[in-house]
């Protein structure tokens, strides 16, 4: 009996201890707003996102196909970038050669075809073709900096 008195005396004492540290009023207010305004920016966020994504896969896949240049999909990409994902400017410089925003995207859209090559073998011979592409726009981006 006596064991059945401690234990519930020391529930008795838990509970309350639990009860004064959730006291109401040392809890702040929580605004309902506040949820509702950060799953508008998440949405938000991924809807900016999904938009770049469909433009840089698209590009790529043009770009794959031969139906567009390598300038063609470094516009897309970089306008869509710049609309709807900033965030991928700041990343590639991290990542990719080049001193302008132009040329870092215009490296990654060729290096992200170049890495498919080794799943894609039919794409070695149009991978040669971006690289040389890729070659020429670099000195046009060069020579349009010296002048």
């Amino acid at each position: 009996m006596n064991k059945l008195a401690m234990l519930l005396t020391a529930m008795l004492v838990a509970g309350a201890v639990v009860i004064k540290m959730n006291n109401d009023a040392d809890v702040p207010a929580v605004n309902p707003l506040e949820g509702v305004q950060e799953t508008q920016r998440v949405d938000h966020l991924r809807d900016d996102y999904q938009s770049f994504k469909e433009v840089f896969d698209a590009s790529l896949v043009a770009l794959e196909k031969g139906e567009i240049t390598l300038t063609d999909a470094r516009a897309r990409v970089e306008t869509a970038a710049r609309l709807h994902n900033p965030n991928y400017l700041t990343y590639i410089s991290y990542y990719e050669s080049g001193k302008t925003d132009e040329e870092r995207v215009a490296r990654n859209l060729a290096g992200h075809l170049r890495g498919t090559e080794v799943f894609k073998p039919h794409l070695t011979e149009r991978v040669r073709e971006l690289d040389c592409e890729l070659d020429v726009y670099i000195s046009e981006l060069e020579y349009r900096g010296t002048n």
